[in-house]
């Protein structure tokens, strides 16, 4: 029987200006089950990623987490708060939260080019985590694991030795998503994770991304704006706007029948190669 791996209740997050308080997100409430794609999908400035930040615990001032629960339900074994166990991420202290990320939900960064550091070797920089999370390794265990993971996206183990600029758009982003699954997490939270590639290496990038959740058995979390891009990689979809959750159902029940006014005029405006409209 399949599990919630997350669960978000009423959640409300705002931020806070000289001039006003903005309602980021206003009460939204979803869950992914255990091996699911869950899309979050929505313009800019919609909350969406203010959503994926909240789950990790990294919303800073001026913004707040005003309410509302995210229950994560983790399968990993070892200490508090990354047992077999179900908790409240809003509860857990700076430490727990710091400890759960990466080994139980990590993040794949929508700019690899800016989440990479550009001083440091491909290699250091995917140790980091290990070592963070107190993994004690021996140098040719280093070798092994980072060999394995460069390999299980599609690298050579070379990348390891170069830094970020010697390397291409896609390859970055492998390596960002090699980083991500280093501690094998439960729940991936992929933050527009192709908005800066082109849609041949886009393809390439999400079908490595999908065959290491399926290895992984985890669920993925894809927060976007490429409407056509959900529909080819998810399997339930919510659609916010203006902070809200509007419309959350099975991916083709979305595209089939879109109950929202917001849905219905985010799918028009994908291009169509069997209509023509005038360019106005």
């Amino acid at each position: 029987m399949s599990i919630s791996i997350l669960e978000v209740n009423d959640l409300k997050i705002n931020y806070y200006t000289p001039n006003r308080v903005i309602k980021a997100v206003d009460g939204i409430s979803f869950d992914i089950q255990s091996g699911e794609r869950f899309g979050l999908v929505g313009e800019s400035g919609s909350g969406k990623s203010t959503v994926a930040m909240a789950i990790l615990g990294l919303i800073k001032q001026p913004g707040r987490v005003e309410s509302g629960e995210i229950w994560f339900t983790n399968g990993n074994g070892g200490e508090e708060p990354l047992a077999n166990t179900r908790v409240n991420i809003r509860s857990l202290s700076l430490e727990q939260i710091r400890r759960l990320r990466l080994a139980g939900v990590a993040l794949v960064p929508q700019g690899a080019m800016n989440s990479l550091n550009p001083v440091k070797k491909i290699r250091a920089q995917m140790l980091d985590g290990m070592v963070d999370h107190g993994i004690l390794l021996s140098g040719h265990e280093k070798d092994e694991r980072i060999k394995e993971l460069l390999e299980s996206v599609g690298l050579r183990q070379e990348v390891a030795n170069m830094y970020p600029h010697e390397l291409s758009g896609g390859m970055k982003q492998r390596v960002a998503i090699a980083i991500a699954i280093s501690l094998r997490p439960k729940l991936i939270i992929a933050d527009e994770p192709t908005s800066a590639l082109d849609v041949i290496v886009q393809r390439q990038v999400m079908e490595t991304l999908f065959e290491l959740q399926d290895r992984l058995q985890a669920s993925v979390l894809m927060v976007g704006h490429d409407m056509g891009l959900m529909a080819q990689s998810v399997h339930r979809l919510g659609v916010m706007y203006a902070g809200k959750l509007v419309e959350v159902g099975e991916v083709t029940d979305i595209f089939g029948h879109p109950q929202d006014s917001y849905t219905q005029r985010l799918i028009a405006s994908l291009p169509s190669l069997t209509r023509k409209s005038s360019l106005v």
